[in-house]
């Protein structure tokens, strides 16, 4: 019989977890991070003035040498996830940036964690020698007016270096910007006018935000008389922005207790008592970590 009951507790259990499970699960917040539409459906796009290989959505085998036998970079396009990948090459006018970018809007009271792959390869010794200038990929959040926020990633190819940083899965928080419209911006930009070649790839771009779970604290205080005795059996009231009421009792010193009370709200806390009369038988607290001082005295 135990066994049994053990079982079908267990399967409460886990019918429980299974609900809960589904009522948080993450949303994606990007459209078409894998470019697996062939296109830039949910992007939008600017090429560097004079570019010299557009942004591109393609399979694997895209872009790398065109026949002038680029050594040792950059080389083909490798698709990380799906079918498509989006790529551009880096090479164009001075100060004139490749962008790829998209805006979200990351809900109230939610986490979110970005994830993204990338390989960024630049060739600054094959054709040019210290008038090379650099070349900057960088991944960074903004306003929609372009204001920017932060910068999740930056690496720069010094003047005459090559860089190949192979594929490299990324991630950033950015659970600081919940309640907001962000931009999410993927920008490749060199100093030097057709410095290179080179290849920016991106792929596998994913925004998932889940609902934050309120912490819970308690509330608590004591009930006392002038003279500071505490005051049992008063019924002490906890109001919730809801409207919702929960009661408890003083005990024997007078000490009253709420627990899992949810934190980020005001409550409004009130003491009831037949014998004895308060000046401020209601206080408004607001609650975000325990408390344990919302005391009352009595006049008489």
């Amino acid at each position: 019989m135990k066994k049994q009951s053990l079982l079908a507790i267990t399967i409460v259990v886990l019918i429980f977890l299974s609900h809960l499970a589904q009522n948080i699960s993450a949303v994606e917040l990007i459209t078409n991070g894998g470019f697996e539409t062939g296109n830039f459906t949910g992007w939008t796009i600017v090429n560097s003035s004079g570019g010299w290989r557009n942004w591109t959505v393609s399979a694997s085998g895209a872009g790398g040498d065109d026949g002038t036998g680029y050594t040792p970079v950059p080389t083909t396009t490798v698709v990380q996830q799906g079918t498509r990948s989006a790529w551009n090459g880096v090479a164009g006018s001075n100060n004139s940036p490749y962008l790829l970018y998209q805006d979200i809007t990351i809900p109230a009271a939610h986490s979110a964690q970005m994830t993204w792959n990338s390989r960024f390869q630049m060739n600054h010794t094959q054709f040019c020698s210290t008038a090379c200038g650099t070349a900057t990929y960088a991944v960074e959040v903004l306003t929609t007016s372009n204001v920017l926020l932060q910068t999740l990633f930056t690496m720069t190819a010094a003047t005459n270096t090559n860089v190949n940083t192979g594929y490299v899965n990324r991630s950033a928080n950015l659970s600081a910007y919940h309640g907001q419209t962000i931009r999410i911006r993927f920008r490749a930009v060199t100093t030097v006018t057709f410095a290179g070649p080179g290849q920016l790839e991106i792929d596998a771009v994913s925004v998932n935000a889940l609902p934050v779970l309120a912490a819970e604290v308690s509330v608590g205080g004591r009930i006392q008389t002038a003279n500071g005795n505490g005051i049992r059996n008063v019924s002490v009231a906890l109001t919730a922005p809801d409207g919702t009421t929960r009661t408890t009792l003083t005990n024997a010193f007078g000490y009253y207790n709420f627990e899992n009370v949810e934190v980020g709200a005001n409550y409004i806390i009130t003491v009831n008592s037949k014998r004895y009369t308060f000046t401020n038988p209601t206080q408004i607290i607001s609650v975000s970590e325990n408390v344990s001082d919302v005391d009352f005295v009595s006049i008489e």
